[in-house]
């Protein structure tokens, strides 16, 4: 994170300066201390249901879900393309009994099978990736067995949450939870 201090590439003026904003949780949003509208309150000025704050704009407000999703989505092809490039077969977007599984990865010479659910949400604690990976071993295990009559597989399948922050933060916690991928480095620095 700290190269974008120096270096703007791909950004505006505006959006560097919007970019320094959310980092610091200056943003202008409602929620701040004089900031509400008199007339409004410091309800969110999109939908209206709650309290404008950092992450309810870009995590929450149904205004913003479309960008969300964008965000959500760009992070895993790029994460797909990655595995493919080390030649798993992968799978964006698999619909299994009432879920749909992000990435399904599998190098079989090497027996290697791997749900990977990458993560968009704000950043709130030092321990949040390893609660979102905790969450999505969870949420995915009742499909392991499902998908490997799907696709055939005779060995455990892994599962692996990846947290990227709303605000673009990559946590330390990331390269370690992502180490059974072998994800280069340049993916996500």
């Amino acid at each position: 994170m700290n190269k974008m201090l120096f270096n703007k590439t791909g950004l505006s003026n505006a959006e560097w300066i919007s970019y320094f904003k959310m980092i610091s949780n200056v943003a202008p949003v409602r929620g701040l201390q004089g900031r509400a509208d008199i007339k409004d309150g410091n309800r969110c000025r999109r939908c209206g249901e709650t309290t404008e704050t950092l992450p309810q704009v870009l995590g929450a407000c149904q205004f913003g879900s479309l960008l969300l999703n964008v965000r959500h989505h760009s992070i895993r092809t790029m994460i797909a393309y990655e595995l493919r490039a080390q030649n798993y077969e992968v799978d964006e977007e698999v619909c299994v009994l009432d879920r749909r599984v992000d990435i399904i990865s599998i190098n079989r010479p090497k027996r290697k099978a791997f749900i990977v659910d990458p993560t968009v949400r704000f950043e709130t604690n030092d321990c949040q990736p390893v609660d979102v990976d905790r969450q999505q071993k969870e949420i995915y295990k009742p499909v392991c067995d499902e998908l490997m009559k799907k696709y055939n597989i005779k060995f455990k399948i892994e599962v692996i949450g990846l947290l990227v922050g709303a605000r673009g933060v990559i946590f330390k916690d990331f390269h370690t939870l992502s180490k059974p991928l072998n994800l280069p480095k340049k993916t996500y620095l």
